[in-house]
């Protein structure tokens, strides 16, 4: 029951980052027709006697782009289309594990020039870094980052940016230790992340103004299940908000079980200590500040915790 909770909980998360930005779109979808023809006669016709879904992405990736013909003057003319197109390639992508689909990442932008590149790079980063995105991949997009800054297909400007974003989004990879900072409880003291006890932890950066960080924690307040279940997978949630001044009255509010502080400092966000694109955004971490789950959600961090319970 918990899990399906959290589960549930993780998708009501996207579905409202989904809804924020469909409507924001609404208007510029209406007022485009997309020109299937354009695209839909490009796509390969898988065969029969490939059956398993996983072969069947992978014949799809292999053979996307046999018929695309990426110096056409018309892609850009349906732009709508276009991303409806590549965004399909993105979940077949999306629907491997990343040692699969690494090797077909790259193979649109290095078949493509000017403004159909620059095109592919802006869809490239909503689908693959924008919080707003379900198919959110830090590995596909670092991939992505690193062959703008070495390619001679992409400008100064866009290097810039890259490096830039480079930096970000290598910063507490899985497996590295999380950058340490400093924050403050309700009493005033001040701790260390890197001190925290427990054999995991939950690090969770919310807001005070974030409704899906209301929810999260009002499915903390009275739940006694829910702690019960915590401990018996020694787990603590550390509750991390960023925006201090706003957030310090919340911190007495929070159930007394959960460790939680402000950025009083406000470095997080200033020096850029972590990749926080929205709120709320969690980390699983081992005892000492090892990342285990790098943005993830909490039904992933369950899911994880549990199958290491049993082994």
């Amino acid at each position: 029951m918990f899990k399906i909770k959290y589960f549930i909980f993780s998708l009501l998360l996207l579905v409202g980052l989904i809804s924020c930005a469909d409507t924001s779109n609404s208007s510029t979808k209406s007022s485009k027709q997309t020109n299937t023809h354009l695209f839909s006669r490009s796509l390969p016709n898988v065969p029969s006697s490939i059956t398993k879904a996983d072969e069947q992405a992978l014949y799809m990736l292999q053979h996307y782009w046999d018929k695309f013909d990426f110096s056409d003057n018309l892609i850009l003319k349906d732009t709508e289309g276009f991303e409806e197109y590549l965004a399909n390639y993105f979940s077949l992508l999306s629907s491997l594990d990343f040692s699969q689909a690494k090797e077909f990442v790259l193979y649109p932008l290095k078949k493509s020039l000017g403004s159909i590149l620059k095109e592919e790079l802006l869809l490239y980063r909503k689908y693959f870094y924008e919080a707003d995105s379900p198919m959110t991949n830090n590995e596909i997009y670092e991939l992505v980052l690193k062959w703008v800054l070495t390619t001679p297909r992409t400008n100064e400007v866009q290097k810039e940016e890259a490096r830039l974003l480079l930096k970000v989004i290598t910063k507490n990879k899985v497996g590295t230790k999380a950058t340490d900072f400093i924050y403050q409880k309700a009493d005033k003291t001040k701790h260390h992340l890197h001190n925290l006890l427990a054999p995991y932890s939950l690090l969770v950066f919310a807001k005070s103004d974030c409704l899906t960080c209301e929810t999260f924690v009002e499915q903390l307040d009275g739940n006694e299940a829910l702690k019960d279940e915590l401990e018996r997978l020694k787990l603590d949630i550390v509750l991390i908000y960023l925006d201090a001044q706003e957030a310090e009255e919340n911190l007495a509010k929070l159930p007394k079980w959960i460790i939680s502080g402000v950025d009083i400092e406000g470095v997080i966000l200033q020096k850029q200590l972590y990749d926080i694109k929205a709120t709320p955004t969690f980390y699983l971490l081992r005892r000492g500040g090892e990342v285990l789950l790098k943005e993830t959600y909490p039904d992933e961090v369950l899911e994880y915790l549990r199958e290491n319970d049993e082994k």
